[in-house]
């Protein structure tokens, strides 16, 4: 039995605390954090509200 170690690279909203995107990788790099970055950019351009990013 070997152990792997996974990346979590979460976004969150600083107000409410709600995920509004992640992302899992099998070593860190900068396109995963990139990939849920992109995702949030997105989600925002509907907001409702004033997003900062």
């Amino acid at each position: 039995m070997s152990i792997k170690k996974t990346y979590l690279d979460p976004y969150l909203d600083m107000f409410n605390g709600e995920i509004l995107s992640y992302r899992l990788s099998k070593k860190p790099n900068a396109k995963a954090v990139l990939d849920g970055l992109n995702e949030v950019i997105k989600k925002g351009k509907d907001a409702q509200f004033c997003t900062s990013i």
